[in-house]
């Protein structure tokens, strides 16, 4: 009977916190003085000044307080305390209460290791935040649980007037505004790569960010812009971060991700410059540099190969409807209907060896623009590099194979005498000196192509060769 009384009084206890009824609690506490104490027993999740903190019901929390200040240091299911709730919410006044009752748990904790100040943070509460560090200052300086700084927090949920609330806050703004998350990205690396304009423009204009700094992969945040869809945003914050002087890694004096791969590798033993030639971490990294920019030429060209490839193919079922010397349109006798059908082309009766060279030209030149159209579109599961240099290829025989067709098609319709005319002169020595230049330029590209598989090949021993010397020094060594 009395433990059904006291699960009653839980009930209304809960109630009254729902309604912030404080009449109702002070009756409580009458009938049962043990009341309070026993609500870290019941099966509720919350206590009930933590469902005061997260409905506002600021006279309630006084009261609960009042009775028991131990509540607020108090965690639900989720490791929460009341002013966790509280800064989420943002009732300011019942967070003033809070801190009042017990500053320490302004640094408190929950389960995904976020203070009170990360949550206020998160959701923009201005008023909350400078209650929080105003009681204990050092708060400001903790981390997420995966090391990003409350100025990375801020940019993540878009919270600019936090963020410079932040700045405005910490008296060392200077390292405060360059601190690194696990990954090593300043909050300008953040904003870049969230494309946040606004917060890009204060912090280059109002704070001093480095806006060189490399992150944990030698990116530097002019790095990251670059390789990012062009759009209206992409180029607004790349104009800003040109302005104010930023770089390329690789344009860098010397960069310090280089220096750090470097150092490891002559810690363990190794010579940057072996005997066999192979390849410093300053060439593998400028090989890469210059790997992805050829890679980047190709995205961005993407479309205008397409509608190349595309008019070629076009071009080439054109003339394959419309051979040189045209086609019968009518039969002219009966007996004709084999040999001289409607649509038949006149080349191929009149000379077929001709037509069927004109047929493999026209075909070679067709299938490969076909070629390069899927291959620009689906793609194939093969390096970058090589699906580059199978698109180029494919492209090059087409325009190639389009060339001869033309220069035979101009041969076909100049007659015998008028060859010795300088006209056809001149077009043989033009048609000659571009296949030359192009064959130049194909032995280049094949050349670059040797050569970047070769590097890609010693940059491949160079990282396993890496990883072994690592994995022979342990985790703690290396």
């Amino acid at each position: 009977m009395e433990a059904k009384k006291m699960n009653d009084r839980q009930k209304r206890l809960y109630e009254a916190a729902v309604n912030g009824d404080v009449q109702s609690l002070n009756q409580l506490v009458k009938e049962d003085q043990l009341i309070l104490a026993r609500v870290s027993l019941t099966s509720f999740d919350e206590t009930p000044l933590h469902i005061a903190a997260m409905l506002g019901h600021l006279d309630f929390a006084r009261a609960l307080l009042h009775h028991r200040p131990d509540l607020a240091a108090e965690l639900n299911s989720q490791g929460s305390s009341p002013l966790h709730l509280a800064s989420t919410s943002g009732f300011i006044e019942i967070a003033k209460v809070l801190i009042s009752a017990n500053p320490d748990m302004c640094v408190a904790r929950d389960e995904e290791g976020r203070t009170p100040l990360h949550l206020a943070v998160m959701k923009g509460r201005v008023d909350i935040i400078e209650e929080l560090v105003r009681a204990r200052p050092e708060v400001v300086r903790y981390t997420g649980d995966r090391g990003e700084t409350l100025l990375q927090l801020a940019v993540k949920h878009n919270r600019v007037e936090s963020l410079k609330l932040l700045l405005g806050l910490d008296k060392e703004v200077d390292g405060f505004v360059n601190s690194r998350d696990d990954d090593g990205n300043t909050v300008l690396h953040t904003a870049t790569s969230l494309k946040q304009i606004e917060t890009v423009k204060y912090l280059i204009s109002s704070t001093s960010v480095k806006v060189d700094a490399e992150n944990g992969n030698g990116f530097t945040t002019l790095d990251i812009i670059e390789n990012m869809p062009r759009d209206l945003k992409v180029m607004e914050i790349r104009d800003c971060l040109l302005t104010a002087g930023a770089l390329r890694s690789r344009k860098l004096p010397e960069s310090s991700a280089r220096r750090r791969k470097l150092e490891g590798i002559e810690s363990s033993g190794i010579s940057p410059v072996t005997q066999n030639s192979e390849p410093t971490p300053q060439a593998l990294d400028a090989s890469t540099a210059e790997n992805k920019e050829e890679d980047k030429w190709l995205e961005h060209n993407r479309g205008y190969l397409m509608i190349t490839a595309a008019l070629i193919a076009v071009l080439s079922y054109y003339l394959a409807l419309n051979p040189p010397g045209g086609t019968f349109d009518r039969y002219s006798t009966s007996s004709d209907r084999e040999n001289f059908r409607p649509g038949k082309s006149i080349l191929a009766v009149v000379d077929n060896g001709q037509y069927n060279a004109f047929f493999i030209r026209n075909t070679v030149t067709f299938i490969s623009s076909l070629t390069t159209m899927v291959l620009l579109v689906i793609g194939f599961p093969i390096k970058q590099i090589i699906l580059r240099f199978m698109i180029m290829t494919f492209m090059f025989v087409s325009i190639l194979s389009l060339a001869i067709t033309y220069f035979a098609n101009i041969a076909e319709v100049l007659s015998w005498e008028d060859q010795s005319t300088p006209d056809f002169g001149g077009l043989l020595i033009v048609m000659l000196v571009w296949f030359v230049v192009v064959g130049i330029v194909l032995v280049i590209q094949v050349i670059r192509f040797i050569v970047r598989l070769v590097r890609e090949q010693k940059k491949n021993r160079s990282e396993k060769m890496e990883r072994f010397v690592k994995g022979k020094q342990g985790p703690d060594q290396a």
